[in-house]
């Protein structure tokens, strides 16, 4: 059966009727549903809220505090103690004032700005004044002082480090060196990039203050000994690099040989130290080869004495030329066992490897 127009009018009619009055009765719904939880909260504020007596009891404790502290705020005079006698309290003031005076005379090293001292010599710009007391305290604190500026040490600020330790030095103060001199040192046998400016700043240093030669000399021949010095440990432990973890000096004598050869650049140490540890190093190869276990160390012990030799080769200081003769004549004629072909059954610690250094060092002396 088809359908007419007018019965699909009706429909869509009927239809329509039958949404609006279902959206009217759910808005009537939504409606009394929201008047309903109005109600509800306003009958909870219909009264004053109930406290316990307890929480009474403290509130007013608290009042109270603030009600006091408040009163003392007022009355204490802040400005009494940097104005002098305005509040009634000069001699408590005087006294805060030197006092304050005092410790900040102690607890700063130095400030920044122009410096108050009249110009000594030659010296760099003024641009620290040291404020130290000559207590063995306050020197711990230019030490630290000093190893928070070389930690930033760099060839940008080279100029700036080395213009204020020599404001340091110039104040006279010698307690701290050893330390200084020896965290120096340090810092040049392990950062191997930065050792050729470490060297220069202590040579420069210690060309212009005696005082920091002498400790120079002193701990030169302090960290040369770890040339001198090997353990039984060393000559048959099996697992040697695990044994220089466990050392960390003698994990940096390469570090220490590329330190010396930076030294031989400068004269500012005598020959005779450098011949020693040169000496030193020569000296020990014969207990090295002949140990159970020393191949490792035969070969760190090589390359020490390489780069040293290295440093000299091409060297114009007096101190590289006097070197060049001396190990020559000196030190040549000792090596000489340990290159010959074959030579390697007749040592229980020379390697091929260890021969073939020894062989580079014999053929380096020979052109000197």
């Amino acid at each position: 059966m088809s359908r007419t127009p007018e019965m699909m009018g009706s429909h869509v009619a009927s239809a329509a009727a039958s949404v609006i009055t279902s959206a009217v009765a759910l808005a009537t719904l939504k409606e009394s549903a929201i008047k309903e939880t109005i109600q509800q909260i306003l009958a909870l504020r219909s009264g004053p809220p109930t406290v316990s007596p307890e929480t009474e009891k403290t509130i007013a404790r608290v009042q109270a505090e603030l009600a006091r502290s408040t009163e003392s705020w007022k009355k204490m005079d802040w400005r009494g103690a940097k104005r002098g006698n305005k509040s009634g309290h000069a001699s408590a003031s005087a006294s805060h004032s030197n006092s304050s005076s005092s410790n900040s005379s102690s607890s700063m090293p130095y400030v920044r700005g122009p410096s108050s001292l009249a110009p000594r010599g030659s010296g760099p710009p003024p641009k620290y004044v040291s404020r130290f007391k000559t207590s063995e305290k306050v020197d711990d604190a230019i030490l630290l002082l000093i190893q928070g500026k070389l930690n930033k040490f760099s060839q940008r600020n080279y100029v700036e480090t080395h213009g204020f330790l020599c404001q340091i030095l110039d104040e006279g103060k010698t307690h701290f060196l050893k330390d200084f001199m020896t965290f120096v040192f340090k810092k040049a046998t392990r950062e191997e990039l930065m050792c050729p400016s470490y060297v220069q700043l202590l040579c420069e240093l210690a060309s212009k203050y005696t005082v920091l030669l002498t400790e120079m000399v002193e701990r030169y021949r302090e960290f040369s000994a770890i040339f001198a010095d090997i353990s039984e440990e060393e000559l048959s432990v099996e697992d040697y690099k695990a044994l220089l973890e466990a050392n960390s000096d003698k994990a940096y004598r390469l570090g220490y040989a590329q330190f010396l050869g930076e030294l031989t650049k400068y004269n500012v140490l005598d020959t005779s130290l450098f011949v020693e540890s040169i000496g030193s190093i020569v000296g020990k190869i014969p207990t090295i080869v002949n140990a159970t276990n020393g191949k490792r160390l035969l070969e760190d012990y090589c390359e020490c004495l390489i780069r040293i030799l290295r440093a000299i080769q091409v060297e114009k200081s007096p101190v590289a030329t006097s070197l060049r003769a001396i190990v020559k004549e000196r030190f040549l004629e000792p090596l000489m066992p340990y290159t010959v072909k074959g030579c390697c059954a007749s040592y229980k610690s020379l390697s091929p490897k260890g021969r073939c250094m020894i062989l580079d060092i014999t053929d380096m002396v020979k052109k000197f």
